[in-house]
């Protein structure tokens, strides 16, 4: 940024730039994460046991997804753009003889870099293991024998809201 800036970039550019960059990185994730989150609708709706799953679609709300655009753009507002308005405001003359300063690193900034990848690894390993035991414990529950036939019973609800009834009424 700071050599765009010293060949005569706006602040207004760097801005828009950064903020488009934001922008395209959390659409990719949005999109991924619909995906997923299909996906793993339909393989806990698998994983239901028959009699439990009586009367459920799952599936996703449109209420759902408007709030994770809505969260998704409110995180490229303020993750993209208080560093956005923060880097387009450095003095580029400045920026560039500190980045050529520390270029190089020295041998605590590798091993900081290096305890940063190992922690990074060993939290993603944790939750990996964690959602592993979780799905194993799911799938014990939902084989559990409960002491009676869950075949026999018949299960109904009423909802009077949808035959137009008011809630007083």
């Amino acid at each position: 940024m700071a050599t765009r800036a010293s060949l005569g970039a706006s602040r207004g550019w760097l801005v828009r730039q950064l903020l488009s960059e934001s922008f395209v990185l959390i659409a990719i994730g949005g999109l991924a994460s619909l995906a997923v989150a299909a996906m793993l609708i339909r393989i806990i709706a698998s994983l239901l046991p028959a009699g439990i799953a009586i009367g459920l679609e799952p599936q996703l709300s449109t209420t759902a997804m408007l709030f994770a655009a809505a969260a998704s753009l409110l995180t490229v507002v303020v993750f993209g753009l208080a560093p956005a308005w923060r880097v387009s405001d450095a003095n580029p003359a400045l920026a560039m003889k500190v980045h050529a300063a520390r270029s190089g690193g020295g041998r605590a900034t590798v091993r900081f870099r290096g305890a940063l990848t190992i922690a990074q690894i060993a939290f993603s390993m944790l939750l990996l293991v964690l959602a592993g035991l979780f799905t194993k414990s799911l799938m014990n529950v939902a084989a559990q024998n409960l002491g009676m036939e869950a075949e026999a019973i018949v299960s109904f609800s009423v909802t009077p809201r949808m035959n137009a009834y008011s809630p007083q009424r």
